[in-house]
């Protein structure tokens, strides 16, 4: 099955980095899939490291939801 996902970056939300044998970056950010016929932005998350001049995508996926995840969310007020 070929992948035909074509993303356009929309907006920046936010950014980690830490050293680790290089810099190991976080970036959470808004895109949308402009292959579909009625695109809406979705949060995406990738995890990107760096060494000198070598750069490796280590993770790239859309940003897991509370739902996915079964969390349970209580405010005491």
């Amino acid at each position: 099955m070929k992948n035909e996902t074509q993303l356009e970056f929309v907006k920046y939300v936010s950014a980690n980095v830490t050293a680790v044998q290089g810099n190991c970056f976080y970036i959470t950010f808004w895109a949308k899939d402009v292959s579909l016929p009625d695109p809406e932005p979705k949060l995406y998350q990738a995890q990107v490291w760096k060494y000198c001049h070598e750069i490796e995508v280590i993770q790239f996926r859309l940003r897991p939801t509370q739902e996915r995840f079964g969390y349970i969310i209580t405010l005491n007020m």
